[in-house]
């Protein structure tokens, strides 16, 4: 009986000896009675009821860059083995905190969790001052102190309106639209429309040039502070002259050459008494008075003296003139279908 006995144990042995190489590489799954889950090597499962974790193990990293001492063998330890090693760092002087970091080979990565999602909380004014601003806000889940993210913000017209990638302050440049959005670690929220309606003074890239504007709003528009200098046209002394021919032209879209019934619209404001000083004196620059260029002398005529300037109806144009005193501030003279005159661009 005893021989059979240690003949049953020597096959057993035998068994196990043929078997454990194998099962030492199988998968593992502890918490449950079902295999573990395809893929994974070891597999953790709480019981029903329980709350249960796997608590890795707590070192105070004292150098990004440093295995802990921790470590009893750590002289004997190549860093790049322990690469994808994962301890939970209990120091928080450094300078991510405590929490879950991985040895990446050379040093410690925090472990964070991912942002779910972005959401702009404000809702944005419409914008009537040139240069004016308002901030957005945004909410972040998880938190960026939490993941470590960085919030980002964008402008999808920038010539409309700007915003700083990083503090969400808009500020206002012309009237029109631009959508916003703000994005973290990956995720960008739903967009928020800005409207911007500029009334009074502004500034604006026009064609190849930066212009001064001034919008009165209403059925007035916007209209250039200065006299166009685009399109084909002659120079002289600064000031650009512009045919018949070339007048349309003179102005880049959105922008256009005014025809009589928006000149005679902006002619009445500024000859009523709603019309401020202000208002009026943008018409009154004798530094942009270019009188008209002679095209059969090739001369200009009364520079700073009168200002003239295009309709795009038929031959007409418009003037304010410093010899006409008693005369509106803005007023339609006979026609200078034979000479060169500026332009000023109008927008609704």
């Amino acid at each position: 009986m005893k021989q059979r006995t240690k003949k049953t144990w020597a096959a057993y042995l035998a068994v196990l000896w043929l078997v454990l190489p194998a099962a030492m590489q199988a998968q593992v799954h502890i918490g449950g009675t079902e295999s573990a889950v395809t893929g994974a090597l070891l597999d953790l499962t709480t019981p029903e009821g329980a709350n249960l974790g796997l608590l890795p193990l707590n070192v105070s990293i004292e150098d990004i860059n440093e295995i802990p001492n921790v470590f009893t063998n750590k002289a004997s330890i190549i860093d790049s083995d322990l690469q994808g090693l994962i301890v939970y760092n209990t120091n928080g002087d450094l300078a991510d905190g405590v929490g879950l970091y991985v040895w990446d080979g050379e040093q410690w990565n925090q472990v964070k969790p991912a942002v779910t999602s972005v959401v702009i909380t404000t809702t944005p004014e419409t914008m009537t001052t040139f240069n004016g601003t308002q901030t957005l806000v945004a909410e972040v889940t998880p938190s960026l102190e939490v993941t470590g993210a960085t919030l980002t913000w964008v402008s999808s017209n920038p010539k409309v309106a700007t915003i700083d990638a990083t503090t969400g302050v808009v500020t206002a440049l012309v009237t029109g639209t631009t959508n916003i959005t703000a994005s973290a670690g990956g995720v960008t929220s739903d967009e928020k429309t800005v409207t911007v309606n500029i009334i009074g003074a502004g500034r604006e890239e026009i064609g190849n040039n930066t212009y001064d504007t001034y919008c009165y709003g209403g059925s007035i528009g916007c209209w250039m502070v200065q006299n166009s200098m685009e399109g084909s046209g002659t120079t002289s002394g600064g000031i650009k002259y512009y045919s018949r021919a070339q007048r349309v032209a003179a102005c880049v879209a959105p922008w256009a050459t005014p025809n009589d019934a928006q000149w005679q619209r902006l002619a009445d404001y500024l000859n009523g008494s709603a019309a401020t000083q202000a208002e009026k004196d943008m018409w009154d620059s004798t530094a942009a008075w270019g009188g008209y260029y002679v095209d059969s002398t090739g001369k200009v005529t009364s520079k700073g003296s009168s200002g003239t300037w295009w309709s795009v109806t038929g031959t007409t144009s418009y003037m304010r003139s410093i010899s006409t005193s008693g005369l509106p501030t803005l007023y339609k003279p006979d026609s200078f279908s034979a000479a060169s005159v500026t332009v000023r661009c109008y927008k609704p």
